[in-house]
């Protein structure tokens, strides 16, 4: 069924999201698009747009000796901002790699593995262990439960396809078991819903999951979302690039390279302790 995502994503993305608006940019800027509502990779301190991603850019733009930008954008128009070029430079906005994404956009290297987790109320489904010894909740586990999810994310398609069947011969986990899928601006509003009793759970990455209910431990637990004991729903983040920035991509592989070479002495490497730091895990 995974396989069956990257068909779906090219009808996502297919045709333009957006409206061009703002200004033109500046030679001596780094101007970056994101959706500060994905913890801990983007979100808003007060009025500044802080996270992971923004502290990579931060590196780049030091490194080129540039200014750098952060505008919020819907989700779903950043892929198109990118490609367009006349507005943005790149987005930071922890994407999943995709090759349909990457037919308009240059993607950096990897940067982050991550897999898509589901939140719930504390023991409203029974925990499994998957034959890696990983705690999770399977699929079926989801059947006439409504899910919420972050529009236009890759949570949104794969609870979209696992409803409506992939396709003939290869029929989704939910489809015909009254499962639902609701769609939120944001993975913050599909988690309030959820404590407000208005949906049963939220798919979202790993690391917003965990961001989100990182104060309400003791009534919310969210754990790896799987297909079965073996196979989880893997995915790789990268920074999209316009095509025709090829300085600006090598610049950016070139700190990622640096983070992901630094390790410490508890083998945490660079991006590993930003993440840590955006969890007030270290200083």
């Amino acid at each position: 069924m995974k396989k069956i995502l990257i068909v779906l994503l090219a009808l996502v993305l297919a045709g333009s999201l957006f409206t061009m608006t703002g200004c033109k940019k500046d030679g001596g800027e780094i101007i970056v698009f994101t959706n500060a509502f994905f913890a801990p990779f983007e979100y808003y301190d007060g009025t500044d747009i802080v996270g992971v991603d923004i502290d990579i850019m931060n590196m780049v733009g030091k490194d080129m000796g540039k200014t750098v930008k952060y505008e919020n954008k819907d989700f779903g128009t950043l892929i198109d901002y990118v490609s367009d070029g006349q507005l943005c430079d790149c987005s930071a906005a922890g994407f999943t790699i995709t090759d349909e994404r990457a037919e308009k956009v240059n993607f950096s290297m990897t940067y982050y593995t991550s897999i898509q987790y589901v939140i719930v109320a504390k023991n409203a489904m029974t925990v499994n262990t998957a034959n890696d010894d990983a705690e999770c909740f399977y699929w079926s586990q989801l059947a006439n439960k409504e899910i919420g999810v972050q529009l236009d994310t890759t949570g949104n398609i794969y609870v979209d396809g696992e409803i409506e069947g992939w396709e003939e011969d290869e029929p989704g986990e939910l489809t015909g078991t009254n499962a639902t899928c609701t769609e939120y601006e944001d993975a913050q509003l599909a988690y309030a819903a959820l404590k407000a009793g208005q949906i049963d759970c939220v798919v979202v990455d790993e690391l917003p999951a965990k961001f989100l209910i990182k104060n309400d431990t003791t009534t919310y637990e969210a754990y790896p979302l799987y297909y079965n004991a073996d196979t989880a729903t893997l995915e790789e983040y990268g920074i999209a690039v316009n095509k025709n920035q090829p300085e600006l991509l090598a610049a950016i592989n070139k700190v990622l390279q640096g983070l992901i070479q630094d390790v410490d002495d508890n083998n945490n490497n660079g991006i590993q302790r930003l993440v840590m730091k955006h969890f007030n895990l270290i200083g």
